[in-house]
């Protein structure tokens, strides 16, 4: 019997998946267990995203995990002072587990995982597109044109947040 690896994913890379509506690619990637938390779940406020991210859980695709221990809070407490509610439940878990975080923040967060895992239990949507790639789930072109609307999705937020600051 193959143990699964386990990754737990981060708000970021779950609102990315459903921005072009990937989030299928997960079910498609085969001995990986994905996980989220709450605070991940709370920190997508779009109700689309939040919806399809619901359905991944509903299904079983991607499972919930709490953070009950009182060393586990204690710890997301420590790192929440420096990170997000959601990227602190991620790396308390991961930290305590062993397990891979999958996020596409690029401030504290990578240092954090470094530190406390080493840089091998850490990965970005971009990754997690390479392995589908490796399991032929997608092709090189579908991951230039999921980057490129991702990208494309980006432009346009900022842009958004540019008018309104108007």
């Amino acid at each position: 019997m193959t143990t699964k690896t386990v990754i737990i994913l981060d708000a970021c890379v779950l609102i990315n998946l459903s921005n072009v509506e990937k989030l299928d690619i997960l079910e498609q990637i085969s001995n990986i267990e994905f996980l989220t938390t709450e605070h991940v779940i709370m920190e997508i406020t779009n109700e689309a995203q939040k919806e399809k991210v619901q359905h991944c859980i509903t299904t079983g695709l991607i499972s919930v995990v709490d953070l009950t221990q009182p060393h586990l809070i204690e710890d997301y407490i420590k790192l929440n002072k420096r990170l997000g509610k959601g990227e602190s439940s991620c790396i308390a878990l991961a930290t305590e587990n062993n397990w891979i975080v999958c996020t596409d923040d690029k401030k504290r967060v990578p240092k954090t995982i470094f530190d406390r895992l080493g840089p091998n239990h850490l990965l970005t949507t971009d990754n997690l597109l390479d392995l589908a790639i490796s399991q032929n789930i997608i092709s090189e072109e579908e991951k230039t044109e999921i980057n490129e609307s991702l990208k494309r999705i980006s432009a346009q937020r900022i842009a958004a947040v540019v008018l309104e600051d108007l």
